[in-house]
């Protein structure tokens, strides 16, 4: 067992809740060092955008395992939202610098990156020609389903879950720009109870498919990854160039279980919220989704 995850096992959740964002910060400092010593890295070649709670941990750490691929300073950096401040020759002291000779790729997952206002734009400003997406899409009701319990987790989530879904319209819209939890993390309501907000998949691909092409992103569904992940993953090498490679450890990370039952009649509700977005979303990929036939079984009426 690592030093993190035996942390893991130690240390209660609330005490874990409130080292981290101290932890980051550290981490985030140190990075600071590196790029004032004058060490930078190169611009990463792939980048994970999306999305929260679907795989994109998992995916990572399979990448990673190539031997022609090198981690980031932590897989997610965060940089294009919540921490643009910083400048860009930090952001680039989070990734190995490459020799000329080297023909190593590297590369981070961002999965807020997708959702968040701005950053396709930013990220379309300071990238080289040549750096590739990939995309994670899961079921987004139980994706907004499982962002809620990961908020309850962290701590950052009071209220029960009929009423966070109910108050997530002002909290996402008229005090999206509230800090919440530690001020070090950077995160805010929109970041927290952005539940359901986040699962618009089209509207959001389509910004990024207008700015890079679609030929630079990998779309697939977190349901195949887990149904199948050596599947996935060699694809994704093949979209990177990698050479093929079967990762010796494919273990799934960060699955969370539901602390209580959930009504039906709000999963039922946000299932037909995503009906016409998910229609849209097919469109626009050219291929069905797992999730949508299941939703149309599960909501129609008995004869």
């Amino acid at each position: 067992m690592n030093g993190r995850h035996a942390a893991k096992t130690l240390l209660p959740q609330g005490v874990r809740n409130r080292i981290r964002p101290v932890a980051y910060w550290m981490a985030r400092n140190i990075v600071s060092a590196k790029r004032l010593a004058g060490a930078t890295g190169v611009f990463p070649d792939f980048m994970i955008i999306g999305v929260q709670k679907g795989g994109t941990t998992f995916l990572y750490d399979l990448l990673v395992q190539h031997p022609d691929v090198r981690p980031a300073r932590t897989k997610e950096i965060g940089f294009f939202d919540r921490f643009w401040g910083r400048g860009l020759g930090w952001y680039r002291a989070n990734f190995p610098a490459r020799g000329r000779a080297e023909t190593w790729i590297t590369g981070e997952a961002t999965p807020d990156y997708i959702f968040t206002s701005g950053v396709a734009e930013r990220i379309h400003a300071a990238r080289p020609t040549g750096t590739r997406f990939i995309v994670l899409l899961r079921d987004p009701t139980r994706r907004a389903i499982s962002h809620y319990f990961h908020a309850k987790r962290l701590g950052s989530e009071k209220l029960g879950i009929a009423e966070a879904f109910e108050a997530e319209a002002r909290r996402v819209g008229a005090d999206g720009g509230v800090a919440v939890m530690h001020p070090l993390s950077a995160l805010t309501s929109a970041h927290c109870y952005s539940y359901v907000s986040r699962g618009f998949y089209a509207r959001q691909l389509r910004t990024w498919f207008d700015l890079f092409g679609r030929e630079n992103f990998y779309v697939e569904t977190s349901e195949r990854l887990f149904a199948h992940p050596l599947d996935v993953v060699r694809e994704v090498y093949a979209f990177l160039g990698l050479a093929d490679f079967r990762p010796p450890a494919v273990v799934p990370r960060n699955r969370g279980d539901y602390a209580v039952e959930v009504p039906a009649a709000l999963t039922a509700s946000i299932d037909r919220t995503f009906a016409g977005p998910t229609r849209q979303l097919e469109t626009l990929l050219g291929r069905s989704l797992p999730w949508h036939q299941e939703h149309e079984r599960e909501n129609c009426d008995p004869a």
